[in-house]
């Protein structure tokens, strides 16, 4: 008897902890937490000097991205990947890192978006305002209005950009949403970028490739990523001529050459350092 009851105990156990894995409690527990994160942001007054905000912040970000992360491995429908977005909660997510002011913040929103992009669903990378979030949100952490992070959270982003520069390699339909180009001729109408070319390149016309270009010169994993994203960029002009056209027109070449002069500047010292250094202990 005591076996029946053991064994029926048991099965009765499991369907009790495998029940929250159903999409519709998944979806609900990852709304609690998301609107968690949104009311912890909204009571701090200083978030950036909140410890116990942050910490609550940080803890809600890595449970969204362990949910995701864990639909992702489960049957469909994916209902959470659904509500993101359908609500653009990275625009939050993204909005919320960049005020913390804090290095663990800034990482934990770059695993979420990484869970985003790696679920391959609802066309992230095909969105225009997952696009504009994502870049502001890197460009506050890491380009002009840099925070100040240390470098393996910087070579976490860099490999972000890398993996978009990937996927635009392998999907160019997409590139229309991280590359565009909208200026003005000559008596003020504005020229699409699929139809016109004003001969005149700006940062804000492919941001991803310049966050790329300004990291060419480091050393080590950010600098491997930077490269190499770039020659997928330009990989992907030689099967659009409004990139290709944009590229030649550019200050790309200069600036590549610039990042280069300086990693192998870089390298030539410690080089010398190391003859050095070798002949030394010779002596």
């Amino acid at each position: 008897m005591d076996f029946w009851v053991r064994l029926l105990g048991g099965s009765s156990q499991k369907k009790k902890q495998a029940a929250p894995n159903n999409p519709q409690q998944r979806l609900a527990r990852f709304r609690q937490r998301y609107n968690q994160i949104l009311q912890t942001w909204q009571k701090s007054t200083n978030l950036a000097n909140d410890r116990e905000a942050l910490g609550n912040i940080r803890r809600g970000f890595q449970a969204l991205t362990a949910i995701l992360s864990d639909e992702s491995r489960s049957p469909a429908p994916h209902m959470c990947l659904q509500f993101s977005a359908a609500q653009q909660i990275y625009t939050a997510i993204s909005k919320i890192a960049a005020t913390a002011h804090d290095e663990g913040t800034v990482r934990d929103a770059v695993a979420f978006y990484n869970a985003l992009i790696d679920s391959e669903e609802e066309d992230f990378l095909e969105n225009d305002v997952f696009a504009v979030s994502l870049m502001n949100f890197i460009d506050r952490t890491i380009g002009s209005g840099s925070m100040g992070i240390g470098e393996d959270i910087e070579a976490d982003i860099v490999e972000l950009l890398f993996g978009i520069a990937a996927k635009i390699r392998l999907q160019p339909e997409i590139l229309h949403v991280w590359f565009t180009t909208t200026s003005a001729d000559s008596e003020g109408r504005l020229l699409n970028q699929k139809t016109d070319f004003a001969g005149v390149t700006q940062k804000e016309d492919f941001p991803l490739c310049y966050q790329l270009i300004d990291h060419v010169h480091h050393e080590g994993r950010i600098g491997d990523f930077a490269r190499t994203g770039l020659l997928y960029i330009f990989e992907s002009a030689s099967r659009s001529m409004d990139l290709e056209q944009w590229i030649v027109n550019s200050d790309l070449p200069t600036l590549m050459a610039t990042g280069l002069g300086a990693l192998y500047s870089q390298m030539s010292r410690h080089d010398t350092i190391h003859i050095h250094d070798h002949r030394a202990n010779i002596d």
